[in-house]
């Protein structure tokens, strides 16, 4: 949750550094999808039942055996850290336009 109310504030402060976070995101959650399936349904499918204890939580819901919450953090946290060196260090973007 703070990653991601981190990134609205960046967003509100530098809209050029919205279109690289969400790239960053997106590239990153797939990434992050598909090594854990490979690992959470083919290597190890009893993982989070057995260790995980996602069972009651409200993020408890999986997607393909993998758990919401999981898929937020990843997604949360390359989008914070994609743009928080530019956004720092007053790095701008130019447009491809």
């Amino acid at each position: 949750m703070t990653f991601l109310v981190l990134s609205i504030y960046i967003w509100k402060k530098r809209q050029d550094l919205i279109k690289v976070s969400l790239i960053s995101a997106i590239a990153t959650l797939t990434i992050s999808l598909l090594i854990y399936y490979i690992n959470f349904n083919i290597l190890f499918p009893h993982f989070w039942d057995t260790y995980g204890m996602l069972n009651k939580p409200y993020l408890g819901y999986k997607i393909l055996n993998i758990p919401i919450s999981e898929m937020l953090w990843h997604f949360s946290w390359a989008m914070l850290c994609s743009m928080f060196h530019g956004f720092r260090n007053g790095v701008y973007y130019k447009s491809q336009t």
